[in-house]
């Protein structure tokens, strides 16, 4: 007896597989409904996003407004707190105007400053031996009234008239006295006004000179003047 084996018949590929053939029976219509809502979906999402831009530039609108209010504010304080300031200065540019005019007014007031103490001393130095001073007179002019007057009309102008009295047991060289007198900055035309005999009460005899000499304005010590005022 003669067994047959048999075998199972193999399929045949997937990929040869018959498709049935496929037909789209929808109508027209309804693709064209899909197609429409598609394109009404791609046109809200677009509008949204529109929409969001919108809101995204008012809010950064808003910000910038809010910040700038905010600056607007800062700045405002700023000007609030300099009016306050300036408001405590403002009395300074008419103190200021006011020194000044005290400043110009002393400097003129005081132009015919002289330092008559080193002049008593500078004096003193070119005296004859054993010569005293008995007394000093100046008569000085001042800025209103002018050049002071003259006691001898030949005298040069100048600006005030200087005396010294002094007494000596004898008269000295009159000529090398007043050479070093006129050598004196400021002392100008040196002269004997008068010169006399005098006798103290315990019988003693001596001479008392009396020197003149006109001012000049080397004699100033200028130390009231505007530039000094200002350095």
């Amino acid at each position: 007896m003669t067994i047959t084996e048999r075998r199972p018949k193999s399929e045949a590929p997937a990929a040869f597989v018959a498709q049935p053939p496929q037909v789209n029976l929808l109508p027209p219509e309804v693709r064209d409904a899909r197609r429409l809502n598609g394109v009404k979906r791609v046109l809200a999402l677009v509008v949204v996003g529109v929409l969001v831009l919108c809101a995204l530039g008012y809010l950064f609108a808003v910000l910038r407004e809010s910040a700038m209010d905010d600056a607007l504010v800062d700045e405002q304080n700023v000007t609030t707190q300099l009016q306050s300031d300036a408001a405590e200065f403002q009395e300074l540019p008419r103190v200021r105007a006011e020194l000044d005019r005290n400043r110009t007014a002393r400097a003129y007031g005081m132009s015919p400053d002289v330092d008559w103490t080193s002049y008593v001393v500078a004096i003193a130095t070119v005296l004859p031996a054993e010569a005293k001073i008995e007394q000093i007179t100046e008569n000085m002019s001042s800025p209103v009234d002018g050049s002071a007057a003259q006691a001898d009309p030949l005298q040069p102008t100048s600006v005030g008239r200087f005396e010294l009295v002094a007494r000596m047991p004898v008269l000295p060289d009159t000529a090398d006295w007043m050479d070093r007198l006129d050598a004196l900055p400021g002392l100008d035309d040196v002269r004997v006004a008068t010169s006399e005999m005098a006798q103290e009460d315990g019988g003693a005899q001596f001479y008392r000179v009396t020197i003149s000499a006109q001012v000049t304005e080397a004699a100033f010590t200028g130390q009231y003047s505007a530039e000094n005022e200002e350095g």
